[in-house]
């Protein structure tokens, strides 16, 4: 019999302003679909015109519902989407199971709390947003609703043992909870580089302070003199750092070998992945950065920090660099790189054949669907 889940998320926009959530959400559905279950995913979205529909959604059956400011100057926590929660009033009752998105907002958690309400079984998955935090906001929200959400949550799914911590120190003992690795495609091989096109290094995320993009525009500014060849790229949208470095990038003379866009859609993330030759992310407390995966999945080699989720994985797997905080740690990993085809080409390969064996999302919707099963107790 086939499953009918239903998958939540805050904010889908023009942008990908919201990130690796909705690409996780995504993956998850579409696959699900593919094993032949019925799969409608939702949520709140913004920058889109009437009846567009957003490209990188594909296939996958969606609906979307006007997202505006509730609570101005506190990011997207302050969002909220009134439209959704009519129609999961409407319908949620028809889906076995609801796999939230989960995040400390005003668009998710009121959809977790009526699905719960509703009685229909729901998995919560927090994508390490759900932490221990001081900040006033995240203490009312925790509250009225975040701890009570997760308690009457069927399951919870985490990343890490760090995520598994953080839940329970938000919501108490008792805790029903799962482990879950995020998942992509595996694309088909790409094959050799073309040797004509300059060597590319790339970072391609939301230019917010936690991330570092200031730190990856002041290593490649201190490498363009000595591999004036090699192309430099951010692109993201600017959550913060943006002007920091454009900043940087006039006051080195604007080099064109540092090349700075906005953010890319959605749909054309994967693909412009798979066009560089090593990816760069040294953000800091990365739960399991879906960029990284993305670029692994095309054989890239990668470079991430320590706190990264993904630091053993790829440090076990020779699939690229695991660096710590220091910026002449990290120019150094670059470099290295930049020295050695034989290094990239060999990491390249170790980081596709670690996604093959454990990061598909096939194996992914495979655990999930078994976990769907059991709360919506729906035998083969």
């Amino acid at each position: 019999m086939n499953l009918r889940v239903l998958h939540v998320v805050t904010l889908i926009s023009p942008d990908g302003a919201y990130g690796g959530p909705v690409r996780v959400a995504t993956n998850q559905a579409r696959a699900l679909d593919s094993a032949g279950n019925d799969v409608v995913l939702i949520g709140g979205a913004r920058g889109y015109g009437a009846g567009d529909s957003p490209a990188f959604l594909g296939d996958v059956d969606h609906r979307l519902f006007r997202s505006r400011v509730a609570i101005p100057g506190v990011g997207f926590a302050g969002y909220a989407a009134p439209s959704m929660l009519s129609w999961i009033r409407r319908h949620g009752r028809d889906f076995d199971v609801a796999h939230i998105h989960l995040a400390r907002d005003l668009t998710v958690l009121p959809a977790a709390m009526l699905l719960q309400w509703l009685g229909v079984p729901t998995v919560l998955q927090t994508h390490g947003m759900v932490d221990s935090s001081t900040k006033a906001t995240a203490r009312l929200l925790d509250l009225v609703a975040t701890r009570r959400t997760m308690r009457r949550a069927k399951r919870i799914l985490f990343l890490t043992e760090a995520e598994r911590e953080d839940l329970h120190a938000v919501a108490g003992p008792g805790l029903v909870t799962d482990e879950l690795v995020n998942g992509v495609p595996v694309p088909h091989d790409s094959g050799p580089r073309d040797h004509k096109r300059p060597l590319e290094v790339a970072f391609i995320a939301r230019l917010h302070p936690r991330k570092r993009a200031v730190m990856f525009a002041k290593s490649a500014l201190d490498l363009i003199p000595r591999y004036p060849e090699v192309t430099f790229s951010i692109a993201g949208p600017d959550e913060g750092s943006g002007d920091e470095v454009r900043r940087l990038h006039v006051i080195a003379g604007s080099p064109t070998s540092l090349q700075i866009s906005g953010a890319l859609p959605p749909e054309d993330v994967s693909g412009r992945l798979s066009e560089v030759d090593l990816y760069v992310l040294p953000s800091i407390d990365e739960p399991f950065p879906m960029s990284v995966l993305e670029a692994m999945s095309h054989g890239k080699p990668v470079i991430v920090t320590r706190s990264c989720g993904l630091a053993p994985a790829i440090e076990k797997a020779a699939a690229g660099m695991v660096v710590g905080t220091g910026q002449g740690e990290l120019t150094e990993a670059i470099q290295t790189f930049l020295d050695s085809e034989q290094l990239r080409v060999q990491a390249g390969a170790n980081a596709r054949k670690l996604i093959e064996a454990h990061f598909s999302i096939d194996a992914i919707a495979a655990s999930l669907q078994a976990i769907y099963r059991e709360l919506a107790r729906i035998t083969e």
